[in-house]
C-alpha cells in the first residue's frame, strides 16, 4: 500500500507544476515576466528561448518563388471580441476557409500587435494583424497583414468599439473580414512559431507584403486598448524565406 501512495504522490508531483505553469503570467514589459524572460518563466515556454524557429523575424534576403496567391473566403464575419494576451482577440463563428496545396484551413481567431512585429528589411509599421488558420490536424497557418496611417478601416472600427481591458468578457461582433486583407496577392512565406508564450514552432506564416490602412483615430484607440505588445524579432538562422513572384 505504501507503494502505492507513493506512486500516486509522484504523479500528483509531476501534475501539479503542469497545471500551475498553465496559468503562468507573462507580460512585454521589461520587468522579470518581460519576453527577454520568457523562457525562464515556466517549462512549457523554453521554445520562447531555446526554439530554432523562433517568430517574428526581420524579411531580408528572400528566394522569389512561383507561389499561388493566397485566397481565402472572405465577406462578412461573426465572432466573438474579447480581450486575451495582451492583446485584442476576434474568435470566429463563421467559416472562413483557406485552400493550400491540397489541404484546407479554417480561420480561427484575429489578433492584433502594435507596432508589427515582423520587419521588412528596416521597415516596421504601426500595426500587425495575425489570421489565424487551422487544417483539421491542428496545423496552423498565419497570415500577417500589415496597417499604414491612411484612410479608416471599416472592419477595425467595429472591432475595437467592442474591445476593453476593462471588459474581457466576450462580445458578439459582425464586420467586414474583406477589409482586413490587401488586394493584392504578394507575400513572404517562411516556417516559424508562435509569436507569444509558449512560442510553440512548427507554424507556416504568410506575411503580405501590401499593407492596409487604418486612420490615425483608430491607432489612438488601438494604443489605448493593447498599448505596446509586439514581440522583437527573431534569429532567423538557417531557414529560407520564400518570396511570391507578385
Amino acid at each position: 500500500m505504501r507503494s502505492i501512495a507513493i506512486f500516486f504522490l509522484g504523479c500528483l508531483f509531476l501534475i501539479m507544476p503542469v497545471t500551475a505553469d498553465a496559468k503562468a503570467i507573462w507580460t512585454y514589459d521589461e520587468d522579470y515576466t518581460g519576453q527577454e524572460d520568457w523562457g525562464s518563466i515556466s517549462p512549457i515556454f523554453d521554445a520562447c528561448e531555446k526554439g530554432t524557429g523562433q517568430s517574428p523575424i526581420q524579411i531580408g534576403q528572400t528566394r522569389l518563388l512561383d507561389m499561388p496567391p493566397l485566397k481565402p473566403g472572405l465577406g462578412t464575419a461573426e465572432g466573438k471580441v474579447h480581450f486575451i494576451d495582451h492583446t485584442v482577440e476576434v474568435v470566429l463563428a463563421s467559416t472562413h476557409r483557406l485552400k493550400v496545396a491540397d489541404d484546407m484551413y479554417a480561420l480561427k481567431t484575429i489578433r492584433f500587435h502594435s507596432p508589427s512585429e515582423h520587419m521588412i528589411r528596416d521597415i516596421f509599421y504601426p500595426l500587425e494583424i495575425h489570421l489565424m488558420f487551422e487544417n483539421g490536424k491542428r496545423k496552423r497557418l498565419f497570415i500577417a497583414v500589415f496597417a499604414e496611417l491612411g484612410a479608416e478601416n471599416p472592419a477595425i472600427g467595429p472591432i475595437f468599439a467592442l474591445a476593453t481591458k476593462k471588459s474581457p468578457a466576450a462580445s458578439d461582433l459582425s464586420f467586414d473580414l474583406s477589409a482586413l486583407m490587401p488586394q493584392a496577392d504578394g507575400y513572404w512565406a517562411y516556417d516559424g512559431s508562435l509569436t507569444y508564450p509558449p512560442c510553440s514552432e512548427n507554424v507556416a506564416w504568410r506575411v503580405m507584403k501590401k499593407p492596409i490602412t487604418l486612420s490615425q483615430p483608430q491607432l489612438k484607440i488601438i494604443g489605448g486598448i493593447i498599448g505596446r505588445n509586439a514581440r522583437l524579432t527573431q534569429p532567423v538562422y538557417l531557414r529560407t524565406v520564400s518570396e511570391s513572384a507578385k
